[in-house]
């Protein structure tokens, strides 16, 4: 592995195909969905998809998206601190009576174009 390889692993096969497969065609369409729906969580897929961009524009290979089995009971210790740290992150949004959070919704990342 070269030291500007980036690799993303996620258990969702809709975060995967979001990065991978719809995010080009959406930004296509308007960012609608093949339906014509407006696509769910717009700002942050819009941001990957940009991010994602930016780095093939640096010259930077692109990003590696990888699918892995959630919940997989110690076997991917790198999933299970995700699952971890998103469920601490739920809890304090409630907590904290900031779901909005996230939602996309409060501190939107903002990226030069």
């Amino acid at each position: 592995m070269h030291i500007a390889d980036l690799t993303i692993q996620t258990d969702s096969q809709y975060a995967l195909k979001c990065f991978t497969i719809w995010a080009p065609v959406w930004k296509r369409k308007g960012w609608k969905t093949a339906q014509g729906k407006d696509v769910a969580n717009l700002a942050l897929v819009r941001a990957l998809h940009q991010l994602a961009l930016i780095r093939v524009d640096s010259g930077l290979p692109p990003v590696n998206v990888e699918w892995v089995k959630g919940h997989a009971n110690g076997r991917n210790p790198l999933n299970d601190a995700a699952d971890r740290h998103a469920g601490i992150a739920s809890r304090f949004a409630q907590a904290t009576s900031r779901p909005q959070l996230f939602e996309g919704k409060e501190a939107p990342i903002l990226l030069s174009a």
